[in-house]
């Protein structure tokens, strides 16, 4: 009997070495997107496929004739492998892509969190996405805290717009708050993204008065507006 394992991480090799500990003959053939030793030392044959290609991939499966195949990778499930496999009526160890998502997305696994009441477990997160006014012009990131918008980042020169990113000029953080405790989180949890992303670039932060920001005037600015409140 031949069976077909695809991946080439520790955890393939752990399913090959159970694999082998049957009663019955096996022999087990392998497929990743590198070769691991110890892999290939347990393995009848093994097929490099550094880039997934449908045709080489059936043409391989169907050579070997495998009784299944044994799905480790996510990679692999996000290519729809299995239904690739069901296509072609060749037993498959692995979920379905819209089954996968939680494990291929992590996104979909924060948004399904929050949708099943979980949200507490989920971390603190930035969500890209695209939003739209009724022109069109916005396409916006927005930082998610228990589904609401904390704060919004748009193109200073062409609010909202990022079609171009690479020849984006400058970024415009804003929010809109009338709790004193939640304006104070927002804006510093602004301010470390907005840092952290100028470090990136190796810009400047600016106030919305047109002063240059850095961590010592940041403070003196928090406190302002912590008396302020």
């Amino acid at each position: 009997m031949n069976i077909l394992v695809i991946g080439s991480g520790g955890r393939e090799y752990a399913i090959i070495k159970s694999l082998l500990k049957s009663n019955q003959k096996i022999d087990i053939y392998g497929m990743g997107d590198y070769s691991n030793p110890g892999i290939l030392r347990m393995v009848k044959g093994f097929r490099v496929m550094e880039e997934f290609n449908t045709i080489d991939f059936l043409s391989f499966v169907k050579n070997i004739n495998p009784r299944f195949v044994v799905i480790g990778p996510e990679k692999y499930l996000n290519l729809k492998l299995p239904e690739i496999l069901y296509n072609e009526n060749i037993p498959c160890i692995g979920p379905m892509g819209i089954m996968a998502k939680i494990e291929t997305s992590k996104i979909f696994c924060r948004h399904f969190l929050n949708d099943n009441l979980y949200g507490n477990f989920s971390p603190e997160y930035l969500e890209i996405n695209s939003k739209y006014s009724e022109k069109d012009l916005y396409e916006i990131f927005e930082k998610i805290n228990n589904n609401k918008v904390m704060f919004t980042i748009a193109n200073l020169y062409e609010p909202g717009y990022f079609k171009d990113a690479l020849n984006i000029k400058g970024l415009t953080f804003f929010f809109i708050t009338s709790n004193p405790i939640d304006s104070k989180k927002t804006l510093s949890i602004m301010f470390r993204l907005a840092n952290k992303i100028n470090r990136k670039i190796n810009g400047k932060i600016y106030s919305e008065q047109g002063k240059i920001l850095n961590e010592m005037n940041y403070q003196e600015m928090l406190g302002q507006h912590n008396t302020q409140n």
